[in-house]
C-alpha cells in the first residue's frame, strides 16, 4: 500500500477559476460604472430655449385673453338687459339698466327706473378673479337717458337704458342705443385699443338686441362706436 504522503497535491478544477475570475470582474466594473449627467452648459441652452418660446407665445397668449375677456364682459351686457326686460314684464313697470367705471372697474345695475345710483345694487361686469382695476373698458354712446350722443366719436363712460312695463323701448327713446366694452390703451384708459371692441346694439323700438364687435361702420350701421 503506498503511503497517503505520496499522492499528488488535490488539483484545482479549471472551471472554479473561471467563475471567480468572472465574479471579480463584474464586481470591479460595478464599482467603477459613472453616472452620466447634463453638463452646465447644457442645462443653460434649455434654460435660454425655453425663455425663447415664452417671449414668442406670450403676445399671442395675450391677445387671446383679452379676447375671451371682452366676449365674456359683452355676453354679461346683453344678460343685463335681457334680465330688465324680463322684470319690466314681470313686474309691470319701467326697469333701467345703467353702466359705469368704478376706480377703473366697469359695473352695471338693473333696478327700477329712477333708482338712486346708491341704491341701485351696482355689481362688477365681470367677477374680481378675471378683471382687475384699468384691464376693461365699459362705455356707451348714450348723452342721456334712452338717447344717443349727436356724434358719434363722443363717448361717455357711463349711460342708462330705460324699458318700459312691456319691456320694450319707450315712445321717446331713440333707436341705436349702445353699450360696448374694449381693452383700454395703456397711454389713456379711457380710450380702447382698436380690434378689442366688442358691443351690443338696441336696434328697434321693440328692444331688439344685436351683439356686434370691431369699428362702426355708417354705410352698414354695424359695429362699435367710435368708428374711428
Amino acid at each position: 500500500m503506498k503511503s497517503l504522503l505520496s499522492q499528488p497535491d488535490q488539483q484545482v478544477s479549471p472551471r472554479k477559476v473561471s467563475f471567480e475570475k468572472l465574479a471579480l470582474k463584474y464586481l470591479s466594473c460595478a464599482k467603477t460604472s459613472k453616472i452620466s449627467g447634463f453638463t452646465l452648459i447644457e442645462m443653460l441652452v434649455v434654460v435660454i430655449m425655453i425663455g425663447a418660446l415664452a417671449a414668442i407665445a406670450a403676445p399671442g397668449w395675450l391677445t387671446f385673453v383679452n379676447r375671451q375677456r371682452v366676449t365674456a364682459a359683452q355676453d354679461r351686457v346683453i344678460g343685463a338687459l335681457q334680465e330688465a326686460q324680463r322684470e319690466a314684464k314681470r313686474q309691470k313697470r319701467s326697469y333701467s339698466v345703467s353702466f359705469r367705471n368704478q376706480n377703473r372697474v366697469p359695473q352695471y345695475a338693473v333696478a327700477p327706473a329712477a333708482t338712486p345710483d346708491i341704491s341701485k345694487g351696482w355689481q362688477n361686469l365681470l367677477s374680481s378673479d378675471n378683471i382687475k382695476p384699468g384691464q376693461l373698458l365699459v362705455y356707451t354712446n348714450l348723452q342721456s337717458e334712452n338717447k344717443k350722443v349727436a356724434s358719434a366719436a363722443t363717448i361717455n363712460p357711463t349711460g342708462v337704458i330705460t324699458f318700459d312695463y312691456r319691456g320694450v323701448l319707450p315712445r321717446d327713446a331713440e333707436t341705436g342705443l349702445q353699450i360696448a366694452v374694449a381693452i383700454p390703451r395703456r397711454d389713456d384708459l379711457t380710450q380702447p385699443v382698436s380690434g378689442t371692441k366688442r358691443c351690443v346694439t338696441i336696434k328697434t323700438i321693440l328692444g331688439t338686441i344685436q351683439a356686434e364687435k370691431d369699428n362702426y361702420n355708417s354705410s352698414t350701421e354695424k359695429g362699435c362706436y367710435p368708428g374711428s
